[in-house]
């Protein structure tokens, strides 16, 4: 385990090297190691548009249905998962042909989504699915077939959920339930809800450590995070400058980073022992993230400006933060009081006033 001790004052986390511009208002992203692209929801156009990781230029805009917000990449079969929260349905998009296959129905406003590769399951929170007259019903997560593009059944989760992680060590889904203040865990396998936690207020964005298997929750009312183990335990709370509306997992560098949606920028926080290293510019009301594991850089998008913003890790800080205390060594340290004290003697010999005889 790397430790995170020092940061200099001067040291910036990531810097923003690129923006790229793509539809109105986009949200969800979600990067395709396969085949080296990002695809971004855009909410306000009712698009999906994609970039070649290569260039970092828009090579299609798909259409689909009513303003999108969540996306997952299914690699074993190629296709992407969009929630259209407008249309209450899921597209599923070809990867290759860029042609959408099928819009599958499912609860309402669907947000969150993510992809189980042990199940071969795709999982949809249905935001708006416990609401029904004046009365509250618990919410609703959807579950989709990837192999097959067909509706499965719906789990009882907490009120409002609206974000997803999953885990591949243990096959869990981490659904955050922002009316009820928790977090429910289904047990991908059995599509049951092996537990729940009670975490902060309005907990909104979500995310999977995948180095240290710990799990993040962001609130959208307080300034700050909880760290929950995989079985939903409580590990500590972590303060930041800004509520964080979504959390981006960086496998490379083992950071994770919080998006601050009113405060135009992402706080970089260490898996390893929850420093917080400091925050970046990343545009204007950057929403969610995505790490592209072949270049090392993180992808935002920035719901205020119609663009994503491409963050690069700054390789000293990293260097630095990775790297353990140097050690007292009583000898350099006499070598180095030597060296001032025969500085300082010589000065003097060289400035005293001499004698004229």
């Amino acid at each position: 385990m790397h430790t995170l001790l020092y940061q200099p004052a001067n040291c910036s986390p990531a810097t923003l090297v690129l923006s790229i511009r793509v539809g109105s208002s986009p949200e969800g992203i979600a990067y395709d190691s396969v085949n080296d692209r990002l695809y971004v929801a855009n909410s306000g156009s009712g698009t999906v548009s994609v970039i070649d990781g290569s260039t970092n230029r828009v090579v299609r805009n798909i259409s689909v249905g009513k303003s999108p917000r969540g996306i997952v990449y299914d690699p074993a079969n190629n296709e992407i998962f969009v929630t259209n929260s407008g249309s209450g349905t899921v597209s599923i998009i070809d990867s290759l042909s860029y042609n959408v296959i099928s819009n599958v129905a499912v609860g309402s406003f669907p947000d969150g989504i993510a992809y189980s590769s042990q199940s071969g399951r795709v999982y949809v929170a249905d935001a708006d699915s416990y609401l029904l007259g004046l009365d509250y019903y618990p919410g609703n997560v959807s579950v989709i077939d990837a192999r097959t593009g067909t509706f499965i059944e719906n789990i009882t989760v907490g009120l409002s959920p609206e974000q997803i992680a999953y885990d591949p060590a243990s096959n869990s889904v981490y659904v955050s339930n922002y009316d009820s203040n928790t977090v429910s865990i289904i047990n991908a396998s059995s599509d049951i809800v092996s537990a729940t936690a009670q975490v902060v207020n309005g907990p909104w964005g979500i995310g999977y450590d995948s180095g240290n298997k710990n799990v993040y929750v962001a609130s959208f009312y307080t300034n700050s995070i909880d760290i929950l183990a995989s079985d939903g335990s409580s590990l500590a709370n972590v303060s930041l400058a800004s509520p964080a509306v979504s959390v981006t997992y960086d496998g490379g560098d083992g950071l994770l980073y919080f998006a601050n949606y009113f405060s135009n920028s992402v706080t970089i926080v260490n898996g390893s022992n929850a420093e917080v290293l400091g925050t970046a510019f990343a545009g204007l009301k950057p929403y969610s993230g995505a790490y592209d594991s072949r270049d090392g850089l993180l992808y935002f998008t920035d719901s205020g400006s119609n663009m994503v913003s491409v963050l690069e890790p700054s390789t000293v800080c990293a260097s630095k933060s990775n790297s353990t205390p140097h050690p007292f060594n009583p000898i350099e340290v006499y070598a180095v009081i030597g060296l001032v004290i025969l500085l300082v003697v010589g000065l003097i010999l060289a400035y005293a006033p001499r004698r004229e005889f």
